[in-house]
């Protein structure tokens, strides 16, 4: 799924490709949360202007990254029951290496039993 990406996002890379900074943004850890909807039918739309998860209960480093020419990637990353269990989760994001979110994605509720593990896998593109 593509990834919408943060404003904060597209101006730091902005900048870095104005020169004006040499800091660049790199996907480094996966946020979940539970505060990606009003209710269980109705997820609440990622906002440019986010700068975290609504409700974070989860962060850990993201499996796997594969940045290609220009601004694209592909960003994989998975969370198991193991990891947070009787909780229903509803919003993922992509932090940077400072902790600033890159990007965030909202979804119907999703519970995962003990021996599950949901999977994503974004696209990054600017």
């Amino acid at each position: 799924m593509r990834l919408p990406t943060t404003n904060w996002f597209k101006g730091e890379l902005l900048k870095a490709t104005l020169g004006l900074q040499d800091y660049i943004p790199v996907p480094t850890q996966l946020g979940i949360g539970t505060g990606g909807a009003i209710d269980s039918l109705h997820p609440i739309p990622p906002d440019p202007n986010d700068v975290g998860l609504a409700h974070e209960v989860y962060r850990k480093p993201i499996s796997h990254k594969k940045m290609g020419e220009g601004l694209i990637g592909i960003i994989e990353a998975s969370v198991t029951g193991g990891e947070i269990s009787n909780v229903v989760i509803n919003e993922a994001g992509i932090f940077d290496q400072n902790g600033s979110l890159i990007g965030r994605v909202t979804f119907l509720g999703k519970g995962l039993g003990e021996l599950s593990t949901l999977k994503f896998i974004f696209e990054l593109v600017i």
